[in-house]
């Protein structure tokens, strides 16, 4: 079984990123729409948009394992060009 660090879930797993922050961003949302507390609305825009931040950030960020993995794949594509 793999052992996941922090680094990995932040910067290998994008989608537990959107998922947390875009149901806990769309519950504030509801919340709002529920009860008209301005606090929640601006809540719920605050974690959408720190999410897609962060989303933003895990594409652009290359992991060590990331750029072990790309030397190996284009390793494997030279010796299948030779």
């Amino acid at each position: 079984m793999e052992k996941h660090t922090l680094q990995t879930l932040l910067f290998e797993e994008p989608w537990i990123i959107g998922c947390i922050g875009g149901l806990t961003g769309g519950l504030a949302l509801l919340v709002w729409t529920q009860t008209g507390v301005r606090a929640a609305l601006h809540t719920g825009l605050t974690l959408l948009i720190a999410t897609l931040v962060a989303i933003a950030i895990n594409v652009q960020v290359e992991t060590d394992r990331e750029r072990i993995r790309n030397v190996l794949h284009e390793v494997a594509r030279l010796l299948e060009a030779n």
